[in-house]
């Protein structure tokens, strides 16, 4: 059962939007306290793996400069 585009298009968006609505009933939503955790979570994992990524960039563009400083 999928979206058919044809002439009956718009009663199976009507269809569909149903179907989502029902769905999103059944979905456990988190508490308050749990999006607060969830939240400081993916932001300190964001900051880690922005360090790392930046601290290897940093090393690399070391590294190159010197390889390039060295062959002048």
């Amino acid at each position: 059962m999928g979206l058919k585009i044809d002439s009956f298009f718009m009663p199976n968006i009507f269809g569909f939007l149903i179907e989502v609505k029902e769905e999103l009933k059944k979905v456990t939503w988190p508490n308050q306290e749990q999006t607060i955790r969830y939240t400081i979570l993916v932001m300190l994992v964001a900051a880690v793996v922005g360090l790392l990524l930046g601290g290897l960039d940093y090393i690399l563009t070391s590294i190159t400069s010197a390889i390039f400083s060295n062959l002048k």
